[in-house]
């Protein structure tokens, strides 16, 4: 939301062709999980009007406006080169709420196995806080890793794995124990 609506109307008047692309998280994140307009909630989390990007985008004279969800990679990727490709402004909202916002959802840390990584640095490239590379080996922060999964995803040779379940009890998570891998999840 922010300031983005005037640009974006300033586009549509301009007759501009460009792809804007709208992160919608169900949240303000930079500024620390405020409710906003998209949400329903005020600040105060009382019951308010749902803002729809889509009817809004529509409403100010955006033609071609997609919603994709972030986590499917293969159709971000096909939207984003079709959008980008054609002659004329459209927007791209990728949607989906943050995963920090479900306090009360199990959490699973992940662990890089070392003797399986190959070191190709894929899991780097896609910009997670939560992975970085000491002292020659790839390792994800447990207190930094919000449990979306996406590296284990990505990963093409099985390196990451699951490997303990948190619950958020009181105010801290709880360390449930165990171990797993994907395959015995899946």
């Amino acid at each position: 939301m922010h300031s983005g609506i005037t640009g974006l109307v300033d586009m549509v008047y301009n007759n501009s062709s460009a792809t804007v692309l709208i992160l919608d998280n169900s949240t303000t994140g930079m500024t620390g999980h405020q409710d906003n307009p998209t949400t329903g909630k005020t600040l105060k989390g009382n019951k308010a009007p749902v803002l729809n990007l889509v009817e809004l985008c529509k409403a100010i004279g955006v033609k071609n406006v997609c919603v994709v969800d972030p986590f499917e990679q293969e159709d971000v990727e096909k939207v984003l080169y079709e959008q980008t490709q054609a002659d004329c402004l459209s927007v791209i909202i990728a949607s989906r709420p943050c995963e920090l916002l479900d306090k009360k959802r199990p959490r699973v840390a992940y662990i890089v196995d070392p003797m399986s990584c190959i070191q190709c640095e894929l899991c780097l490239e896609m910009g997670c806080p939560a992975i970085s590379k000491v002292n020659g080996e790839i390792v994800i922060n447990d207190n930094l890793c919000a449990d979306c999964g996406l590296c284990l995803e990505l990963c093409r040779v099985n390196a990451i794995k699951k490997r303990r379940i948190f619950y958020y009890e009181n105010s801290k998570y709880i360390n449930c124990g165990g171990w797993w891998t994907r395959d015995a999840l899946d």
